[in-house]
């Protein structure tokens, strides 16, 4: 005759769960619990604050965003920190905010919209960002007076999908993005057994089976960066690692500044734990250059002296087209949203996210009276620089706009609006009126 076994007796841990569970403190980035003192008391000070930010945020609006966080933790404190901070008098145009993630601009809408519309003068959100990275249709950019212009330049950031950015994520993230520009594992499978691959789940057991088989397979180190081969082969350098050699090298070489921790990296946290996990890659000629974990997950850039803006955006292009691909491959796309084009931290980089700047010496027309109003009809912006002598009247001279243009099309604008100004200058130099040479107000124009 069967007997029953006598019951099992409970764990404590399962008996006692539920009470355990409402003793333990909530997860700050589910339910964040940060409404300590109301929210006038907790409003920031933006009475001298000339940011965007400033311009935007109202006590109603931060009674009704306070208490929200994307699912990664990011809060409105967070996003506006950098703005608080930056409450002086800034000759420059300057958000004052930063995205934690990708999700915080749908989470915070209510506040970035009206920001990302106010800071990005003509561009509304529902229209259809456009890129166009095809260096074939710029013209004119090969001739640029080289007695005026000095080098040229093209920049951009893109962030990384299924990561938070610099300003808010953790060490392991950071650590896992720059493994993934510089060094990862994959299987190679011989040619003979390559369509086996379809019917494993995973390459462990695509490994075992090929094993099985006899026909071995290899392990491969290739990296983002590292894959990228030609005229863009080079080296990746990790700051923390930096040799006194290296560091004087890469410093000669315009690579390496005095200023890589920016005043905003500092208050939005992106300098957390510097310089670990940072580093920058070079080509051979030390013309196409990316950073790893600064503002944004990488920052890409392509540079050279004189006035061939052409050769200059036709390597950014293919350098950033080579990228784009291979993060793909790897199942780590950038971010993209087709009303924000490419998503990065700061809401004034979105779209193109591209800066493309000539140093240019302007010796008369920088001092006429209505300077800033040519530049602006132009879409310019100015910066004065102290690469050379300030008497020399050299300046930093690049596109006002990032998102409702495409690459092709702030190039095009940078370029025209250069020949421009070295042609103005010219006829001030022989004394001759300029009132003709005036421009019109360019108009924003998204269809190509």
């Amino acid at each position: 005759m069967w007997k029953l076994k006598p019951p099992l007796e409970m764990p404590l841990s399962l008996k006692y769960k539920h009470i355990l569970e409402q003793l333990m403190p909530s997860d700050p980035t589910i339910s964040p619990n940060l409404k300590k003192l109301s929210a006038e008391e907790e409003f920031p000070n933006l009475a001298r604050n000339q940011t965007y930010m400033a311009k935007v945020l109202t006590i109603q609006m931060y009674k009704r965003l306070r208490a929200r966080a994307t699912q990664s933790g990011f809060t409105l404190d967070d996003i506006i920190q950098p703005g608080v901070d930056k409450s002086e008098y800034s000759s420059t145009r300057t958000a004052g905010c930063v995205a934690g993630d990708a999700e915080s601009y749908t989470v915070f809408m209510e506040f970035f919209d009206p920001l990302i519309e106010l800071y990005h003068r003509d561009y509304q959100l529902n229209r259809m960002h456009r890129s166009n990275l095809n260096p074939e249709n710029l013209k004119g950019g090969a001739d640029l007076d080289e007695l005026y212009v000095l080098i040229c330049q093209v920049s951009t950031g893109r962030n990384v999908d299924d990561f938070c950015f610099p300003p808010h994520c953790s060490r392991g993230e950071r650590r896992a993005l720059e493994k993934l520009a510089k060094e990862e594992t994959r299987v190679q499978f011989p040619p003979q057994v390559t369509d086996c691959v379809e019917f494993a789940r995973s390459p462990r057991v695509c490994v075992g089976f090929l094993r099985v088989l006899r026909f071995p397979p290899t392990l491969q180190r290739c990296a983002a960066l590292n894959a990228l081969d030609g005229e863009f082969k080079g080296t990746y350098h990790s700051l923390k690692n930096l040799s006194e050699e290296k560091l004087q090298k890469l410093t000669a070489a315009g690579i390496l500044t005095d200023n890589l921790i920016s005043p905003v990296m500092l208050s939005s946290g992106m300098a957390r734990d510097w310089p670990d996990s940072r580093g920058v890659w070079h080509n051979d000629m030390m013309n196409f250059i990316v950073w790893v974990n600064k503002e944004d997950h990488l920052r890409i850039t392509s540079i050279q002296d004189g006035g061939n803006m052409n050769q200059v955006f036709t390597r950014y292009c293919l350098g950033l087209k080579k990228l784009e691909e291979i993060y793909q491959q790897k199942k780590h796309p950038f971010i993209w949203k087709d009303n924000l084009g490419y998503v990065l931290t700061c809401p004034s980089d979105l779209g193109t996210g591209m800066r493309a700047s000539v140093l240019v010496r302007l010796k008369y027309i920088s001092k006429h009276q209505k300077f800033g109003e040519i530049l602006q009809r132009l879409r310019l912006e100015k910066k004065p620089t102290g690469a050379v002598n300030a008497s020399a009247e050299v300046w930093d001279i690049s596109n006002a706009d990032r998102i409702g243009f495409s690459e092709v099309q702030l190039m095009q604008l940078l370029v025209d609006g250069i020949k421009l100004l070295i042609n103005m200058d010219k006829y001030i130099e022989q004394g001759r009126p300029i009132e003709d040479l005036f421009p019109t107000q360019k108009q924003m124009d998204i269809h190509e």
